[in-house]
C-alpha cells in the first residue's frame, strides 16, 4: 500500500478516517500487513496520525523480524526512516525487538542444485505408484535440507555452499539504528556452528554499535559454535567470538543480560567485564562459560548484580559463591544447578553466602542438597524473611518434623518435590504461615498423606497437575478491590 500526502484528504472527519482503518486491519491477509499499512496511514497528516495510534501502540512495542523477506524488512525500515521526520511517535513506541541472525544466509545455488537433484532421485517413478505391493519403506524423521535453517547445515566444512545475504543483514542495521529507544534486543544465532559465518556478521555487530546509547537488555539464544573443541590452529586464532565480543565492549549501560543455549568462551566473559551496571545474568542450558574467570572477570565489576541463575552441568561454583561475598552486597535473587550441591565445602560456603543475604533474598533455587540435612532446613525457615520464590527439591535428607512455624510471610511460590522423607509438620507449618503463597510443589509421599491432603483442600489448594513423583498444587487468591480514597475537610 503507497499512499502520497498530496493525495489525502485531511479534512476527512475522524469517524470515517477510523472506519477505513478498521477496513484495512481486517482486509490484510496477515495482522503484520495490515499492521504496516495502518503505519503508513498515519504518516499522511495529523488527523490520520491521531486516529491511527490505537492501532499503532498495540502491536509496536516488541517487533519480531522472524523469517521475513527482503520487500518487508525493507519496508519497515523505510517505515521507521520516514517516521524520523513525520512520526517521531513511531520510533518511541519501539522498545523491544528479536532478530534471527540465521536469515543472513542461504543455500547457495550449488547447494540448491544438488536440492534438486536429490529430490529428482527420491521421487517414485510410476512403476512403483501402480504396483499392488505395500512398501516396505518407512517414513524418514529426518527433515530435508530444504525444511531446515541453513546454518543448521553449515558446519564449516560445507561453507561454500551458503551465501551471506549482504542486502538483508544492511536492511536490518537500518532497522534497529532507526529504532529511537530500543531498550530490549534479543539475538537468535538459529543453532550457529561455523566459524565463517558468524565472522561474516562482524559487519552487523559493528554497524549496530550506536544502540548502546538506549539498550538495556541483552538476550542470547542457539548459539553452538565451540571454540575450545577446535582442532587445527588457524580455528582457533580464527577469532569467531571477536565481532560479538566487540559489541558487548561497547554496551557500557547494560543491566540485564541473558544467554540460552548458548556455547560461552573467555573473550565474552572479558567482554562482559566491562558492562558495569549489570544488575542481571542468566545463564540457561549454557556450556564452555569458565566459572573461575567469571569470578575474577566479571562478577567484580558488578556491585549492582540483583539476580544471577545458572543452569549448566559440571559447574564449579566455588569461586563464584566466595565472590558473591564480597563483590555482590545487593544479591537478592540466586539459581544455582542441580548437580552443585553435592560438595561439603560448597554447601557450608552457601550456607554462609545466605547467611550474608538472607534479609535481601527474595527467590532462591538449589535443588538437590543431597548432603544437606533438617539443620539447613531450619536456618532457611528462620531466616528468610523476605523470601517469595523457593525451590529446594531434591533434599534427600530433609524431614522437617522439628518444625513448628517458617518466617516466610512473603512465601508465594514453593517446591518441595523429591524430598520424600518430607514429613507432614513441615507442610501445616507452611499453610499455617504463609498466607500469600499460591503455588506449593509437593512429592507424592508427601501430599497424599490424609492430614496434608484435608490441609491443602481447607486451604483453598486445588491439584491441577500430577505426574510420578509429585503434584502442582494451586490457589487463587481473593482480589481486592481498591478503597475509595476518603478525602478529609
Amino acid at each position: 500500500m503507497q499512499l502520497k500526502r498530496n493525495q489525502a484528504d485531511t479534512n476527512l472527519p475522524y469517524e470515517i478516517i477510523v472506519h477505513i482503518l478498521d477496513l484495512i486491519q481486517k482486509t490484510n491477509v496477515s495482522e503484520d500487513s495490515g499492521f504496516y499499512d495502518i503505519l503508513s496511514c498515519s504518516m499522511l497528516s495529523r488527523s490520520w496520525n491521531k486516529c491511527a495510534m490505537p492501532y499503532i501502540t498495540k502491536t509496536l512495542t516488541d517487533l519480531d523480524l522472524h523469517f521475513r523477506s527482503i520487500s518487508d524488512l525493507r519496508r519497515i525500515a523505510s517505515i521507521l526512516q520516514e517516521s524520523k521526520q513525520y512520526h517521531s511517535a513511531v520510533g518511541l513506541q519501539i522498545t523491544s525487538m528479536t532478530i534471527y541472525l540465521d536469515c543472513m544466509f542461504e543455500e547457495s545455488k550449488v547447494m540448491q542444485q544438488l536440492n534438486a537433484v536429490a529430490k529428482a532421485d527420491d521421487k517414485p517413478t510410476d512403476d512403483k505408484l501402480s504396483g499392488d505391493e505395500p512398501s516396505d519403506d518407512k517414513p524418514s524423521d529426518d527433515k530435508s535440507l530444504d525444511d531446515k535453517p541453513a546454518l543448521e547445515q553449515c558446519s564449516g566444512e560445507n561453507h561454500q555452499l551458503f551465501t551471506f545475504r549482504q542486502d538483508i543483514a544492511d536492511v536490518l542495521v537500518d532497522i534497529v539504528t532507526n529504532a529511537f529507544v530500543l531498550n530490549d534486543l534479543t539475538l537468535h544465532f538459529g543453532g550457529m556452528t561455523c566459524q565463517k559465518c558468524l565472522l561474516n556478521t562482524g559487519s552487523f555487530f559493528t554497524r549496530i554499535r550506536p544502540i548502546n546509547k538506549t539498550l538495556r537488555r541483552l538476550s542470547l539464544h542457539e548459539f553452538g559454535i565451540k571454540t575450545t573443541e577446535c582442532k587445527t590452529t588457524e580455528e582457533k586464532q580464527a577469532g569467531a567470538y571477536e565481532p560479538l565480543a566487540d559489541f558487548l565492549v561497547d554496551q557500557l549501560d547494560l543491566e540485564e543480560i541473558r544467554f540460552h543455549q548458548f556455547n560461552g568462551d573467555d573473550l565474552i566473559v572479558h567482554a562482559l567485564g566491562r558492562c558495569a551496571n549489570i544488575h542481571t545474568f542468566h545463564l540457561n542450558l549454557v556450556d564452555h562459560f569458565d566459572s573461575h574467570l567469571i569470578s575474577t572477570d566479571a562478577l567484580p565489576a558488578w556491585p549492582k548484580l540483583r539476580s544471577f541463575r545458572i543452569s549448566a552441568a559440571k559447574v564449579h561454583l566455588d569461586s563464584i559463591i566466595e565472590c558473591f561475598k564480597t563483590h555482590c552486597p545487593l544479591l537478592e535473587d540466586l539459581s544455582l544447578p542441580a548437580d552443585t550441591h553435592e560438595d561439603e565445602e560448597l554447601v557450608v560456603s552457601l550456607y554462609q553466602l545466605l547467611r550474608m543475604r538472607s534479609a535481601q533474598l527474595v527467590q532462591v533455587s538449589i535443588p538437590d542438597l543431597a548432603i544437606a540435612d533438617d539443620t539447613f532446613l531450619i536456618f532457611l525457615c528462620d531466616n528468610l524473611p523476605n523470601i517469595r520464590h523457593l525451590s529446594i527439591s531434591g533434599g534427600k535428607l530433609f524431614k522437617g518434623s522439628g518444625v513448628k512455624e517458617v518466617q516466610w510471610d512473603e512465601l508465594q511460590y514453593l517446591d518441595i518435590t523429591g524430598c520424600y522423607r518430607m514429613q507432614p509438620a513441615f507442610v501445616l507449618a507452611v499453610l499455617d504461615h504463609c498466607n500469600k503463597l499460591t503455588e506449593f510443589r509437593l512429592s507424592v509421599t508427601t501430599w497424599r498423606e490424609e492430614v496434608v491432603l484435608d490441609r491443602l483442600c481447607a486451604a483453598g489448594f486445588t491439584r491441577t497437575e500430577e505426574w510420578n513423583h509429585g503434584a502442582v498444587w494451586i490457589r487463587k487468591m481473593p482480589v481486592v478491590p481498591d478503597l475509595p480514597k476518603v478525602v478529609l475537610k
